[in-house]
């Protein structure tokens, strides 16, 4: 067996390891991506961060009223962060916007949302508090922004 035969095997297991764990979408040719670290801290919550619109395909697409918003464990809605309009192409509105928020309340769940997400293929960021930490998933669909 050569030099170059003899890894291959641990690289294809390295790389199989390294995504099992992985909650990228499959089935979308689009994703906004919520990038920052949500923390809790003696009651109440901060996060820094930045929201990413990437298309793995073409065409062009545009999002409206795009917001973040933070929901209780109840799902009620505690506040918003308004974005307005973002878009795969950068000449047309924003591909990226950052944001900064303090609340006096813990969210459970913080969703990326807007009208245009639920009509079309777009795999949306969002993080839910499990009990220790937030964890980061996708959403597809409106009526699946709610994990149990």
């Amino acid at each position: 067996m050569t030099a170059i035969h003899s890894w291959v095997p641990v690289l294809i297991l390295t790389v199989a390891i390294g995504l099992a764990g992985c909650t990228y979408p499959t089935a979308s040719g689009y994703e906004v991506d919520l990038d920052g670290i949500p923390e809790r801290n003696d009651g109440g919550f901060e996060m820094h961060g930045e929201v990413e619109v990437a298309d793995t395909t073409a065409p062009v697409r545009n999002f409206t009223d795009v917001s973040l918003k933070f929901y209780d464990n109840d799902m009620s809605e505690i506040t918003q962060i308004n974005l307005g309009r973002m878009s795969t192409d950068s000449s047309v509105a924003p591909i990226r916007r950052s944001f900064n928020i303090s609340l006096n309340q813990q969210p459970t769940y913080i969703i990326l949302e807007s009208p245009d997400f639920w009509n079309s293929d777009v795999s949306v960021g969002a993080y839910r508090w499990n009990g220790g930490s937030y964890t980061y998933y996708f959403v597809t669909s409106k009526d699946e922004r709610f994990p149990e």
